[in-house]
């Protein structure tokens, strides 16, 4: 119980410092890293029990949103 819990908070501290790696950095195979970790953390099933990383979830890809390019953001129009 304590160890689950323990691994939820990490998922959860993990996926801002993801967020910021997929904005800021030019490093194209840390980016792709870290994308493919956070479609990792898209596709746990898992994930809908988990509230408290869901809306970090949410936090996340709002913030990546924000800092793209308005041409990237436009293309699924």
């Amino acid at each position: 119980q304590c160890i689950q819990l323990f691994f939820r908070l990490v998922k959860t501290a993990t996926l801002s410092a993801l967020g910021s790696l997929i904005t800021n950095c030019s490093v194209k195979e840390i980016h792709d890293k870290a994308y493919m970790q956070l479609q990792t953390f898209v596709s746990d099933p898992n994930i809908r029990s988990n509230h408290t990383l869901l809306r970090q979830l949410i936090v996340t890809l709002g913030d990546i949103v924000n800092s793209s390019s308005s041409s990237f953001r436009n293309d699924g129009k």
